[in-house]
């Protein structure tokens, strides 16, 4: 946020656009050597995401409310303070394990960032355990 650049960076308003940026990831780490093509991926995640079980969705739209609570929380906190204590309920994955250099929220960038997973593990699903152990989360843009 321009206004607030220290503020808690806000959650997605969808429980889909969690589900999208993990499957992007997921998609972009099976198929490292494969051009990446935004509209493509997004069309065959949205397809994935209606053949979806009640679930898994129910999983995604929890997250994403649980998430929003906890933002409203942090930011009446930055608001009375000026600082925020660290999410409990979801976090981002922006660190790569092999090394190299990303940018973070912290430095404005929204485009680097990884996806949202829940905390602790125990409340995460399946594809959310898989992308805590790959290497990379967060890709360069492709051309």
């Amino acid at each position: 946020d321009a206004d607030a650049p220290s503020a808690p960076p806000e959650p997605p308003y969808a429980g889909y656009i969690i589900y999208l940026s993990q499957m992007t990831t997921k998609l972009r780490h099976d198929n490292p050597d494969r051009h990446h093509d935004q509209i493509a991926a997004v069309r065959r995640i949205s397809a994935m995401w209606k053949k979806l079980k009640q679930r898994e969705r129910d999983h995604y739209q929890q997250l994403c409310k649980d998430a929003r609570i906890e933002y409203e929380d942090r930011m009446l906190e930055y608001r009375a303070t000026g600082a925020w204590s660290p999410f409990t309920t979801y976090a981002r994955l922006e660190n790569n394990k092999n090394g190299s250099i990303v940018r973070t929220s912290a430095e404005g960038s929204t485009g680097s960032l990884g996806p949202l997973v829940r905390i602790p593990y125990e409340k995460k699903n399946d594809l959310e355990k898989e992308l805590e152990t790959y290497e990379q989360v967060i890709f360069p843009p492709r051309p």
